[in-house]
């Protein structure tokens, strides 16, 4: 059984702090797992914004409603408390996982240099090391590495590859299943079969739906990568500097061509280059290349002891500088990359408008007796809509305008005002434009004849679909979906809203949950972030 996270209270401390991998992990899970429970309209979450600004007054520090940042991480520290994150917490275990790997490949990186290096130095007193061979098998394979990944850097920025052609992103997904089977055992005795489920269906689909962690997660592999190769390195100098110092080692170089002393000196001296300002003798001069060639048919008997030993101090620069340098300049850019994506996230996904209309949208809520003559006066009015608003942001300044799409005999039955008075107070959108869907009579072209001169408004980077929910979202809807989808532009955002049947003159039923349950799989499938479908109660105008 996992041991219980510790959690600092938020209470004690409103300081801005950045975010990290696991901390975006439990926001994201949160977020979707409260927009599936229909919660993400929930007064908690204006409770908790409403806390967050009075201990921003309380510190003296001021109060910018802008930074959506800070007010969800002030969310996503109250999440932590309640289900289903108190039960488990994903991005935690996934970063323990990674921790876990990390470890592993700390340990391989030692152990596999420290034994590759101490056999290529093996000598028993008959033949030295061969100098050539020595760096081919520990520096070739990194160069090679070296090379390729920057030459997919460069391919992959100029847009000749992209992320999903080649064997990154399946290995990353291959990653996730593993480290999804990993979280469900080790969270089964803590957890509901239901949070497993709904964690297991997250990590899943993580990458595809959460498109930032893409770059992220390949920014921790390009980290874990670059580890093994700096521990790696690091063996493999110590090693070497072990072995040079506790027992007799000789090193010699030896070629079947026709090569002198002097190509070998030229060679080696390019080699050293990087150094040689600062260490100019860790080199082998002329005369110890010279006295330190092998011929097989002679042995080492007639060379002389301090040339078969001038090699080593030139290996250990190499494998510093070849091997251990650009491994750790790799490292600290993966790093970098990696920290400077976390902060680029704006949180401007669909999901997460929601929760920030919810989290700024004033209530007024009454407590007291509804019927009778109470004995005692009632308790005054709750008014949640009179305390201080948060200042008007950026932006708030520039109006939301949205799209509404309907079918023509629910835009008969119902009343316009009242649904777009509806779609404000839920997402905060200012309708500003109607179209209706095409009837059994007309041709799907003259949808698309209406969509096409109004693509470039601002209206169009927000659509809001009301669809009857008992109709089922069969395989050329969603297609109709898909297509309409790739007609805005790469940050525009869609929102379906079910209705229920017609009841009687002016009321409609509940959206039955079974058909609730089948638009939000069928939407899910699609893994966009800036799609979702919820539901929308009106009342349809007496006929």
């Amino acid at each position: 059984m996992l041991p219980q996270a510790t959690i600092k209270s938020p209470s004690n401390s409103n300081a801005p702090r950045e975010w990290q991998l696991e901390d975006l992990i439990d926001f994201d899970f949160a977020l979707e797992s409260a927009s599936k429970s229909g919660k993400i309209s929930d007064h908690q979450h204006r409770e908790a914004f409403l806390q967050f600004q009075k201990e921003n007054d309380r510190n003296g520090t001021k109060s910018n409603s802008t930074e959506r940042s800070k007010a969800f991480r002030y969310w996503l520290d109250k999440q932590r408390q309640r289900p289903p994150l108190a039960d488990a917490l994903p991005g935690q275990l996934f970063c323990r996982g990674i921790r876990t790997l990390r470890t592993l490949i700390y340990l391989a990186a030692l152990l596999s240099g420290t034994l590759m290096t101490a056999a290529l130095l093996r000598y028993d007193g008959t033949q030295p090391t061969n100098v050539a061979g020595f760096l081919s098998l520990l520096l070739g394979g990194q160069l090679v590495l070296l090379a390729a990944t920057g030459a997919g850097f460069l391919l992959r920025r100029f847009g000749i590859i992209r992320w999903e052609s080649g064997i990154i992103a399946p290995g990353i997904h291959f990653c996730l299943n593993r480290c999804v089977k990993w979280i469900q055992q080790n969270v089964q005795e803590k957890s509901s079969a239901e949070s497993r489920l709904r964690m297991q269906a997250f990590l899943g689909s993580v990458t595809r739906k959460h498109s930032h962690y893409q770059a992220i997660i390949l920014g921790i592999l390009s980290t874990l990568l670059q580890s093994f190769g700096i521990w790696f390195n690091v063996a493999a100098v110590a090693t070497t500097l072990f072995l040079v110092t506790v027992s007799d080692r000789a090193f010699g170089w030896q070629s079947s061509l026709n090569l002198s002393s002097q190509e070998i000196h030229h060679v080696t001296q390019r080699i050293a280059s990087p150094w040689s300002f600062i260490l100019p003798s860790i080199a082998p001069t002329i005369t110890e290349i010279e006295g330190s060639r092998i011929f097989l048919k002679d042995g080492i008997k007639t060379l002389a002891n301090q040339n078969l030993v001038s090699w080593w101090p030139f290996l250990a620069c190499s494998l510093l500088v070849y091997g251990f340098a650009p491994r750790f300049l790799l490292w600290l850019g993966s790093h970098w990359f990696v920290r400077n994506r976390l902060n680029q996230i704006r949180f401007d996904s669909l999901t997460c408008d929601r929760l920030w209309e919810s989290m700024n949208k004033q209530e007024l809520r009454t407590s007291g007796s509804a019927l009778g003559k109470p004995e005692n006066p009632p308790p005054p009015l709750e008014m949640v809509a009179l305390q201080e608003a948060p200042p008007m942001s950026e932006e708030k300044k520039e109006e939301p305008y949205a799209l509404v799409i309907v079918e023509p005999e629910l835009a008969k039955r119902s009343s316009q005002n009242k649904i777009d008075t509806a779609i404000h107070e839920l997402i905060g959108w200012t309708v500003s434009r109607w179209i209706k869907l095409p009837d059994e009579t007309q041709s799907s072209a003259v949808f698309w004849e209406q969509v096409e001169p109004i693509r470039n408004e601002a209206s169009f980077e927000r659509i809001v679909l009301i669809q009857e929910a008992f109709q089922p979202p069969i395989r050329e809807t969603i297609a109709w979906i898909k297509e309409l989808r790739a007609t805005q532009a790469p940050n525009g955002k869609m929102m379906i809203y079910l209705v229920g049947r017609p009841k009687e003159a002016g009321r409609r039923q509940e959206v039955c949950e079974t058909n609730h349950q089948v638009w939000t799989q069928s939407v899910d499938a699609l893994h966009d972030n800036n799609l979702a479908v919820s539901l929308l109660e009106i009342i349809d105008d007496n006929e």
